[in-house]
């Protein structure tokens, strides 16, 4: 199986519209004739400021991947104004215009895969610090993780376990961190295959943790809405968008590149 790795779209900032438009317009050409499609996963920031008018945008931009089995979770701009001043009832507008879950977390089997979305902004609803740009998945969501986890090991002994969440839980600053990293990676530790994340509008392959935890591929996404000039035969010096695709059986990550 193979993942599109996509994150921090923000619809309804300067012309990430019509950039979103453009990428899935690409993507869905580039992986036309392919038999088994790519699952396109995206780790939050789908939209910019919360507002109803983005989730609409949002909503009529992923029509276009109707092809493709589609996995989201939310992210700190989905939920409110800036990014900063989370407010509860998005999550609400999330579910009603993106026809996604809110129990969190969400699990979709696929094939032999199990992929766990986590609200990394869960934990921030019942706190007044929700003034940042941080995270907090909340010890109740961690510990339905916790169980979720031990319930598909214990039915599902030879699955693969994907866990995506839009905080990023390494590169940490106090304006921009996943407070509950440390319990978060706890129990992940030694037990899942795959770990996904953006926020931070870095691409990274953490190799360093991925031994340190026993996990086989910890991916970080950039925006997948910048353009920058490619460097791939096909792309080479041309205005591009730039993703990961991930092979679940391997672990291999391979840089995408369409024209933007």
């Amino acid at each position: 199986m193979k993942i599109i790795h996509l994150s921090d779209l923000h619809i309804g900032r300067w012309k990430n519209y019509e950039n979103t438009e453009t990428l899935f317009k690409n993507i869905k050409a580039k992986y036309n004739s392919v038999t088994e499609k790519p699952v396109i996963l995206i780790t939050g920031d789908i939209i910019d400021d919360g507002h109803r008018l983005q989730f609409l945008e949002a909503r009529f931009l992923l029509d276009y991947l109707t092809d493709y089995k589609l996995l989201l979770c939310p992210g700190n701009h989905d939920m409110g104004r800036n990014g900063i001043a989370v407010d509860p009832d998005n999550i609400n507008k999330y579910k009603k215009f993106l026809k996604e879950s809110i129990e969190f977390p969400v699990i979709n089997k696929i094939n032999e895969c199990h992929f766990i979305s986590l609200n990394s902004l869960e934990g921030e609803f019942k706190k007044e610090d929700n003034m940042r740009a941080d995270g907090n998945c909340g010890d109740e969501q961690l510990d339905r993780l916790n169980k979720s986890i031990n319930n598909i090991k214990m039915n599902y002994p030879g699955d693969k376990i994907i866990v995506y969440l839009h905080h990023h839980p390494f590169m940490y600053s106090n304006y921009l961190k996943l407070k509950d990293a440390d319990k978060l990676l706890k129990i992940l530790k030694g037990r899942i295959n795959i770990l996904l994340f953006g926020h931070k509008h870095i691409e990274k392959r953490f190799k360093a943790e991925e031994r340190k935890y026993r996990i086989d591929l910890i991916l970080a996404s950039k925006k997948t809405t910048d353009i920058e000039k490619g460097i791939l035969p096909g792309t080479q010096k041309r205005p591009v968008f730039k993703f990961c695709e991930i092979e679940t059986d391997a672990y291999k990550v391979t840089d995408i590149e369409v024209l933007a």
